[in-house]
């Protein structure tokens, strides 16, 4: 009787099978064929892939704000983040390789600030110039402020001269105090911890934005090639600047600075203008912006790296390559657009709470916040939340500027689900513990004669 039932069962249960051999075979040679067509699109595809970020053209967005320029000022890269998630907002050809100018020094500050935050250094260390640090001051090349051979610097005031009159001679005495006058050292760690943030296009060939042969001879690196500039894209850049804003904040005292002075109260006393002109305080204001810095050159034309606060809400834009070097306009052009990119901006996105802490369900389980959930989305949207790596994600369309700076938050499961999970387990595991006996039970119940009588 049991075999009657079960027999023609099985004459279907075999002809399905048959259809999903046949669809298996459809699907791999559909799959095939869609590969191929992707390898064929390849190079296609890339000539794009840069410009995916790009919503609206750069020059378009200054237009539109009232800044109408010829596009021989159009950056030649750029890129908008959110620099408390790591979101890319706005981008335009940001993995192009381009000459970092005196941006350089920027990541130089960086090896710096971690030797303070390491205990290697402290701001009141003193410095005491050499006749090489008078020289490479003196050098008319290079972005600069005084240095005095015989006289005594303080670490904090060399910060000074290294953000607001970019002074590359404080550089050099900077990357001297950290690594005892190894300058193979430096540039290893610059290189170092570019790597580690995932600044995967970066490589530094000097620690100020100029080759190292226009030191003439004043700064010696044996590992490095001394005609060579440096390579960064706004990418990486973008990467350095939320590392500094989230890792070393501390930096943004000294980057935030419009004027300065320098040795107040000594002979050697200078004042000075920051080069950042959208700094608060600066020729082109923008309200909130507190850093960090400019660069230019030859090679690399007008370049600069800003962030700029409002409430919860932070941003990090990198302008690179505005314009020509010989053209010196481009450079209050440089802030001047990427001043309406942020504004844009700001316009466009906002930082705001999704959720209070505590205990909510998604995707059907109940997770547990520690505090409330920031994040980044476009303004009129309620983008959905989603659970992903035990990480809860906004699913806002925007991409991460880096691998490593993971989306959204990490959260833990509720412990009054967890428990609940088990014990509903418990009951799910021995169902089918005892499930195969009853059935057995059940069909040596029906077959018996002895037991049907």
């Amino acid at each position: 009787r049991i075999f009657s039932v079960l027999i023609p069962n099985l004459y279907d249960i075999m002809e399905f099978m048959n259809y999903v051999r046949h669809l298996h075979k459809r699907l791999k040679r559909s799959l095939l064929s869609l590969l191929v067509g992707v390898l064929t699109l390849g190079p296609i595809s890339t000539a794009f892939a840069d410009d995916i970020y790009q919503q609206e053209d750069v020059m378009k967005i200054a237009a539109d704000a009232g800044l109408v320029l010829d596009d021989f000022y159009k950056p030649k890269a750029d890129i908008v983040i959110d620099a408390n998630t790591g979101a890319i907002l706005y981008g335009d050809n940001i993995d192009t390789v381009r000459d970092s100018g005196s941006m350089a020094k920027l990541m130089s500050a960086y090896v710096v600030f971690r030797a303070l935050k390491e205990g290697k250094i402290k701001y009141d260390t003193v410095v005491t110039a050499t006749a090489s640090d008078q020289a490479i001051s003196e050098n008319n090349l290079l972005s600069n402020s005084p240095i005095v051979a015989g006289v005594d610097y303080k670490v904090s005031e060399l910060i000074k001269m290294l953000f607001v009159p970019s002074s590359s001679a404080a550089v050099i005495m900077l990357a001297n105090a950290v690594t005892d006058n190894d300058p193979d050292k430096f540039l290893d760690l610059m290189n170092q911890y570019a790597q580690e943030m995932g600044m995967s296009h970066t490589k530094w060939h000097n620690p100020n934005g100029a080759m190292i042969s226009v030191l003439q001879g004043y700064y010696n690196p044996q590992r490095y090639d001394v005609n060579a500039n440096n390579e960064i894209t706004a990418r990486d850049m973008s990467i350095l600047a939320y590392h500094i804003v989230n890792d070393l904040p501390e930096m943004l005292e000294y980057t935030k600075q419009a004027h300065t002075t320098i040795m107040e109260g000594t002979p050697y006393e200078q004042s000075y203008d920051n080069y950042n002109t959208s700094l608060e305080g600066g020729k082109f204001a923008l309200k909130g912006t507190d850093g960090l810095k400019t660069g230019s050159s030859p090679t690399a034309d007008y370049n600069y790296t800003a962030t700029t606060k409002r409430g919860k809400q932070r941003i990090i834009e990198v302008i690179l390559g505005v314009g020509n070097y010989d053209v010196e306009i481009a450079e209050s052009y440089r802030n001047q657009i990427g001043n309406t990119l942020a504004e844009k901006m700001f316009a466009d996105y906002q930082y705001k709470k999704i959720l209070s802490g505590g205990d909510h369900t998604i995707d059907g389980k109940t997770i547990h916040l520690k505090q409330d959930f920031y994040a980044t989305v476009k303004k009129g949207t309620k983008p959905a939340l989603k659970l992903e790596n035990n990480r809860l994600v906004v699913q806002n369309g925007l991409q991460q500027v880096s691998p490593s700076i993971k989306p959204g938050v990490a959260v833990s499961e509720s412990k009054a689900t967890t428990s609940s999970s088990k014990s509903k387990g418990l009951d799910v595991m021995w169902l089918f513990c005892f499930l195969p006996a009853g059935i057995l039970y059940l069909i040596f119940k029906q077959t018996d004669p002895k037991r049907r009588k």
